[in-house]
């Protein structure tokens, strides 16, 4: 069993199946994010940092002037990375840039494949890849913070909080349109994952 975990100072602990244990820190960066393909291919992100593992070490390079936030993917070869108006995609030293003008703030990062990828923004706004083109939509909600996660195209949840409450809010895509499932007035939801539908 191997799992990572990030914070801030650069720090990152290990899971090896017995303890948690600190690694060498490659950066003094708040890392925000962490994922991974496999145990020797491991991405973690964090102000304007990229760090790889790669099964024996942790290896950095600075790609951005925006704080990253989110990272996902489908293979070795394509990992996305969003933060501030600007998204990533590709492999550790390798990246393709894309420059979004009318969404800004990108807070997270989730797709049912590599053609289905949604890039969370502020104020209610996603941007989608649908295979050829980065798209920004609205959920027709003034939502903030957003976090994303799905079993498949038609099944998403974004969770985060309302403005207008302010509250916390999850929204359910199937398919067709967003739809309200939950506002709740204590606490600020910040993040979701699941296994199943």
């Amino acid at each position: 069993v191997n799992a990572w975990s990030v914070g801030t100072y650069g720090t990152i602990l290990h899971w090896n199946g017995y303890c948690w244990k600190p690694v060498e820190r490659r950066t003094n960066r708040f890392l925000r994010a962490v994922w991974g393909i496999n145990s020797d291919d491991v991405y973690a992100v964090g102000e304007e940092d990229i760090l790889h593992w790669d099964g024996t070490t942790w290896s950095k390079e600075t790609v951005s002037e925006h704080e990253l936030k989110g990272v996902w993917g489908t293979s070795s070869d394509h990992v996305v990375v969003a933060g501030g108006n600007t998204i990533y995609t590709g492999s550790f030293g390798n990246w393709s840039e894309y420059q979004v003008t009318d969404a800004n703030n990108f807070t997270d990062v989730w797709g049912s494949s590599e053609n289905d990828i949604y890039v969370m923004a502020d104020n209610g706004k996603y941007v989608h890849f649908d295979g050829s083109t980065w798209t920004t939509h609205d959920v027709g909600w003034l939502l903030d913070y957003g976090h994303i996660w799905g079993t498949g195209p038609n099944d998403i949840y974004i969770v985060g909080t309302d403005l207008t409450g302010p509250f916390s809010i999850i929204l359910h895509w199937d398919g067709t349109v967003w739809s309200e499932v939950l506002n709740h007035r204590g606490g600020h939801l910040s993040d979701i994952w699941g296994n199943a539908p």
